[in-house]
């Protein structure tokens, strides 16, 4: 996950002092042409609210999101003279994304679930439409008939190169299909939704967010005639995660929702998306609403499109201020037609506007430009403490990994100073501050970096310094206060994930530990209050 927040704090705080708005106390709100915002006291500390981003779904993550381990993780790949064609064109589908009317002899693969640690393998039980013979892959084996049967792999030994738990589906007749495809594992109720695990991750907080299940930063164009159902084959193609799955999650756990809407998706998307919230999730529970993820981030698709997009519509504007403006522009746009549909009932309506937590003049790029503070509830950041570990001058990868932890309570308070200035911002448009993402942001691009802060991700000492930084939280700026993520294996991108597996123990998790310990000493912080 190269998109995290955090660069290098000895960058951003150089940038910063260029660039900074002070501490945003007395600086003047744009020219409105309406009644001026009503501001609100920065220096009230409300008390601090803590949420949960999703873990990413996909064939590539450990953590499935539905009971049915195909629709999280099943993608296809033909088998072909040249080896596997990943989602191949030349498998027929139908509106559902299921494979049909393929002919004799045709070979096509099966995702059911990543590669994982071999303690972490669970027996999974599988029903699949006639016309086809299976075979498991790699080191798991299958025990029953074709249409139902049983994958065994927990026990069983790893061998080099295996990826994950795959089946071989091979067409015993020309017109094979596959409408149905269920594998879930062993004890999940055959009419469960969401995968059990699932719900327990997002259980002790009190807002969960989707922007991975939303496949977010795909940045791909979306319909509502297209989107995602229930009843698709695979939930994980690029259009997100069907709305229904996760106001079903919602609702089961009695946390507040957090949608982040595709950039470029038609209006008969953002309206109908809007009406299923409003109409299904239960009455007492608010939805965030947000338009993307991190578009001053141009790593992302949908970012460069916004800057380019942002270029044409304001010549003469630096390629930053474009960004933000265009931003601001679909702001305003979303968010009136989910005003629309929430109209009478607004308290159950969050909208939130967000940037970058270490440029705040990127803050009053948006919120000024326009107006478009009169479209959002509160505004967000994402604030990552931490270092891409090249500040530390040595070749001792234990030397570093010491003189990290020493640094870190001063990372943690530049932290809390970025959020304090954003903070200031957005009181003065009256709006509130929370944040979108945040946590230990230790990450580098290089991936021999990236191996001894994974490490330092997996320190039990990391829990005393994610302990103080929510500490400081609490007491220095409050409110809602949103981790990423639930559940990733760490790896060359990064080590994000609160857990790197979903039944990884509090010893294997001092992330994890430490948020959960926190809501247990703050219960009106989390869920446990309800």
């Amino acid at each position: 996950m190269l998109h995290r927040e955090l660069r290098t704090v000895t960058l951003l705080a150089a940038l910063v002092s260029l660039i900074s708005c002070g501490n945003g106390a007395g600086e003047p709100v744009a020219a409105a042409t309406g009644a001026a915002p009503a501001p609100i006291d920065a220096k009230i500390v409300p008390p601090m609210e803590i949420g949960m981003n999703l873990s990413p779904a996909g064939p590539f993550f450990p953590a499935p999101m539905t009971a049915n381990l195909i629709a999280a993780h099943g993608s296809l790949w033909l088998v072909g003279n040249n080896g596997w064609d990943f989602e191949s064109k030349l498998i027929k589908r139908d509106a559902g994304g299921h494979p049909v009317d393929m002919a004799k002899g045709t070979q096509i693969i099966v995702a059911v679930r990543p590669e994982i640690r071999d303690s972490h393998y669970r027996d999974v039980d599988c029903s699949l439409s006639p016309g086809w013979s299976v075979q498991a892959m790699f080191s798991a084996r299958k025990n029953g008939g074709d249409e139902k049967f049983r994958i065994v792999s927990a026990g069983q030994p790893k061998i080099p190169g295996d990826y994950g738990v795959k089946l071989l589906l091979t067409a015993k007749e020309n017109g094979a299909s596959l409408l149905q495809a269920d594998c879930r594992e062993q004890g999940v109720a055959p009419d469960a939704t969401i995968d059990p695990d699932a719900i327990s991750d997002a259980r002790p907080f009190k807002v969960i967010r989707f922007m991975d299940w939303m496949a977010t930063n795909e940045g791909e164009p979306r319909t509502w005639a297209d989107r995602s159902k229930p009843t698709d084959f695979n939930q994980t193609t690029g259009k997100g995660i069907a709305v229904e799955y996760m106001v079903d999650l919602a609702n089961r756990v009695q946390a507040d929702p957090w949608f982040t809407m595709p950039m470029n998706a038609d209006d008969a998307y953002y309206r109908n998306f809007a009406i299923y919230v409003r109409d299904h999730l239960a009455p007492e529970r608010k939805a965030y609403v947000e338009l993307s993820n991190e578009v001053w981030n141009t790593i992302f698709k949908a970012a460069q499109e916004a800057t380019a997009k942002g270029m044409a519509a304001y010549p003469g504007e630096k390629d930053s201020k474009a960004n933000d403006y265009y931003y601001a522009d679909r702001v305003r746009a979303v968010m009136a037609i989910w005003s629309e549909v929430f109209a009478g009932r607004k308290d159950r309506l969050v909208r939130v506007i967000s940037s970058q937590a270490v440029w705040p003049e990127r803050a009053e790029n948006i919120l000024g430009h326009k107006e478009t503070w009169r479209s959002g509830d509160m505004y967000a950041t994402a604030p990552y403490f931490g270092s891409n570990g090249f500040d530390i001058n040595t070749q001792d990868p234990k030397a570093r990994i010491e003189a990290l932890f020493a640094k870190g309570p001063q990372a943690v308070d530049d932290q809390i100073n970025f959020a304090l200035r954003a903070k200031a911002i957005a009181a003065r448009y009256g709006l509130r501050f929370g944040t979108y993402e945040g946590g230990p942001g230790y990450s580098s691009e290089s991936p021999e970096m990236q191996e001894q802060l994974n490490r330092l991700n997996r320190d039990p000492r990391i829990y005393d310094l994610y302990s103080l930084f929510l500490k400081r939280w609490a007491e220095r700026v409050g409110g809602l206060y949103m981790a990423y993520n639930s559940v990733g294996e760490f790896g060359q991108y990064g080590a994000w994930g609160h857990k790197e597996f979903r039944d990884a123990t509090p010893a294997e998790s001092p992330k994890w530990r430490a948020l959960t310990d926190f809501i247990a000493s703050h219960p009106s912080a989390g869920n446990a209050a309800r």
